[in-house]
């Protein structure tokens, strides 16, 4: 694809408003934050928001993937060592104030001396992936210790396969070499997978099962090969021991890939279109069939966790303001650790406006290649609504890959207008109004 599709104006432009927004809510919360947030913790949110956006400035300017990739693994190493270190200096604790980070440690921590194979029976089948995962580290390393810092090895290095993958992704689709540099850095330099990482969670390793899945189901529908067939079900079917959902999506994507071609994209937009209106009925049936639950069990749960922000018609407004603009950033309360990434949040808030012109440009222009990761975002908003996790970046993270690759084509040829200034206003207003509510 021609150098002109670079839009850097804009690209310009939005670092510019991150940089004023990020910098208004980091002097806020020195101010109006409702706990006591100590020097370092804002020192490593404000590191991790430079680095963010950072990432994004040199995207635009460096030379070749390579020099990248290499930024990428120093930042997230760096990053998410030092993190750990201030965790175990300040909690006494490798993980912070994570919770699930150790029950982990509890399920793989006996199993160093009696077997794998005694893994608890009733664990669910998304959590046999990482917990296999951290057996096999543990027992390489032959200490915990080393082994959780083996473990932020593994994470920046799988980061550093996933950015260059994300790059490979997006010259197959034909995006130029400067738009696929800038996908590789918009998701290598999020802060949210360094301080994943560092607390011990399973993103970074699932994160980069699901772009591999997109990679070589896109390479193998534009150039087929029984190889990437074979590699494509290989990492769809992975995934199904991280979160069974999302290998159910990426299934269904890859039946669309299967199927779709130049001469009958227009009749499967339509498809797409009325089975997005029918989907409550397929879900349900689908869930039941697949993942043996039903869609009300799963609005039971939605609404369990929609209890801490309103119920009823308060909490699904919630949820769908976090589901198409956020999820929020956090600046004024500690919480766990979602104050560190917040930077990261707000750059993607920020870049959901383009997401949503890059949905229409799919439509518009019919271009088959871009419909399985366009299907598989907008399944991401449609699953975190239902599920009441909008506000949870562990849940957006697994489908911001697909994201930006839609972002970077919505400001493919665009200009600048008052819609954009208009909608970061609204976004600074509610961001505002979900940090001191």
């Amino acid at each position: 694809m021609a150098a002109r599709d670079y839009n850097k104006p804009v690209f310009q432009f939005i670092i510019l408003s991150f940089c004023i927004v990020f910098g208004a809510f980091i002097v806020g919360s020195m101010f109006f934050a409702k706990e006591s947030i100590e020097q370092p913790f804002l020192l490593i949110e404000t590191a991790c928001g430079a680095i963010c956006i950072g990432g994004l400035a040199l995207s635009l300017r460096i030379k070749n993937i390579n020099q990248l990739l290499f930024c990428v693994f120093v930042a997230s190493f760096a990053v998410s060592l030092a993190t750990r270190l201030f965790f175990l200096d300040y909690y006494q604790k490798p993980f912070g104030l994570a919770v699930d980070s150790y029950n982990y440690d509890k399920m793989v921590i006996p199993l160093l001396q009696k077997g794998f194979s005694h893994l608890n029976k009733n664990l669910e089948t998304d959590d046999l992936g990482y917990t296999f995962t951290l057996y096999n580290v543990y027992k390489l390393a032959g200490w915990v210790e080393l082994g959780r810092g083996l473990m932020l090895l593994l994470n920046s290095s799988l980061l550093v396969g996933s950015s260059y993958l994300l790059f490979r992704l997006a010259l197959i689709m034909d995006f130029s070499v400067r738009e696929a540099i800038i996908a590789a850095g918009l998701y290598g330099f999020n802060p949210f997978l360094y301080v994943n990482s560092a607390v011990g969670l399973k993103e970074v390793i699932f994160c980069f099962l699901i772009i591999a899945s997109l990679f070589f189901m896109l390479k193998w529908k534009l150039r087929k090969g029984s190889g990437n067939l074979i590699l494509c079900l290989g990492f769809i079917i992975s995934t199904l021991f991280f979160r069974t959902v999302i290998c159910l999506m990426l299934l269904i994507c890859m039946a669309l890939c299967v199927v779709i071609n130049d001469s009958n994209k227009k009749k499967m937009l339509r498809i797409l279109v009325i089975v997005g209106i029918c989907s409550p009925i397929f879900a349900n049936i689908i869930l039941e069939a697949f993942a043996d639950v039903s869609l009300e069990h799963v609005m039971r749960i939605a609404q369990a966790r929609n209890t801490s922000i309103g119920s009823g018609s308060k909490g699904l407004l919630v949820q769908v303001c976090a589901a198409f603009l956020g999820p929020f950033p956090n600046f004024f309360k500690l919480g766990q650790y979602v104050l560190l990434f917040s930077g990261g949040i707000l750059l993607k808030s920020i870049l959901n406006l383009f997401y949503f012109i890059g949905v229409w440009k799919v439509i518009q222009n019919l271009d088959y290649k871009f419909f399985p990761p366009a299907l598989y975002s907008v399944f991401g908003i449609i699953f975190v609504m239902l599920s009441g996790v909008a506000l949870d970046m562990r849940f957006a993270i697994t489908f911001l890959p697909a994201t930006i690759l839609i972002v970077l084509h919505g400001i493919r040829g665009l200009r600048m207008s008052g819609y954009f200034y208009l909608y970061l206003t609204v976004l600074v207003i509610i961001t505002a109004f979900y940090n001191v509510r």
